[in-house]
């Protein structure tokens, strides 16, 4: 198992969010600019969905310079539903814009649903633009949606097994591009969902996958080829439940939602116990020897 540090970036209280400051994402804009979107609870909202729409969230961008904050602004929402829980928001650059994906809950539709939307940050705006909520490609119920870019054009891990890869079109339509399944072997057989957006990584695509059991959240890593096949896969998880320490309102939600790779060291940035906001920082060459020793056969 990896070796880390953890970093608390935010805590239950701070700006007035007496509910929880949590499920960060990260974007690194530039050698010394990053920004991380926060979602940011007034109240915190029971599992009950008589309860989701108490308060609402506000999603929250942070900006760095050189590791010192220069923005923090909650986001205007435009063009989303009069009501709209936005949650788990996460950031990506396409065509040199700034957008962010995430989970949208309305009164009249309770069925988790994904959005894509424009971000636009100045110092006389500070807003996200909806573009478009997507409704489920299938009967299955994924919140969890992992968008990249491949030479200009977008798409996203619908889900990991199977393999399931969407193309979106210059329409906002979506289409199939690969249905597999593959022999990585997770140490249960639970559900395996996207953790953080697939980024660009040593020729490849890394990805951070999470499954749960008996609720405890547990972390993988993932890394593809660019056509798509999957090429290393950690079986077992990277850190020791019981290390991670989680505080917070439930100690077993340990919600990896960014990732940031720095020359020898990865950032991964993570909800902590649906409360707080963290970050867990390891080597980079430690984490190498792990996902490269676990080599995928073939697609099945």
């Amino acid at each position: 198992m990896l070796k880390f540090k953890k970093e608390r970036l935010f805590s239950k209280g701070e700006f007035d969010y007496n509910g929880g400051i949590y499920n960060p994402s990260c974007l690194q804009l530039s050698k010394d600019i990053k920004l991380i979107s926060l979602r940011c609870e007034y109240d915190y909202c029971t599992l009950d969905s008589n309860d989701w729409f108490r308060t609402i969230p506000d999603l929250k961008i942070i900006g760095y310079y050189q590791n010192e904050i220069f923005n923090d602004k909650k986001l205007k929402l435009i063009d989303f539903p009069e009501i709209s829980r936005i949650e788990d928001c996460r950031l990506f650059n396409f065509n040199e814009y700034i957008f962010a994906s995430g989970v949208i809950l309305t009164p009249d539709n309770l069925t988790p649903r994904i959005f894509i939307a424009l971000i636009e940050l100045s110092a006389e705006i500070q807003q996200i633009n909806l573009i478009k909520i997507f409704g489920s490609p299938n009967d299955r119920c994924e919140k969890n949606w992992g968008f990249f870019v491949k030479e200009e054009e977008l798409y996203f891990i619908y889900s990991i097994s199977p393999w399931c890869i969407f193309k979106v079109n210059t329409d906002w339509s979506i289409e199939m591009v690969e249905n597999e399944n593959f022999d990585g072997k997770w140490f249960t057989n639970n559900f395996l969902a996207v953790s953080t957006l697939p980024i660009e990584y040593e020729g490849n695509y890394l990805m951070f996958f999470h499954t749960k059991d008996f609720g405890f959240y547990h972390q993988g890593a993932l890394i593809f080829s660019k056509d798509f096949i999957p090429l290393y896969f950690t079986t077992e998880p990277l850190f020791n439940y019981r290390d991670l320490a989680i505080k917070g309102r439930n100690k077993r939600v340990c919600y990896i939602s960014g990732v940031n790779v720095l020359s020898d060291e990865i950032e991964l940035y993570f909800g902590e116990g649906d409360t707080n906001s963290s970050v867990l920082k390891f080597n980079k060459e430690e984490f190498n020897k792990i996902i490269y020793n676990e080599k995928i056969n073939s697609l099945c």
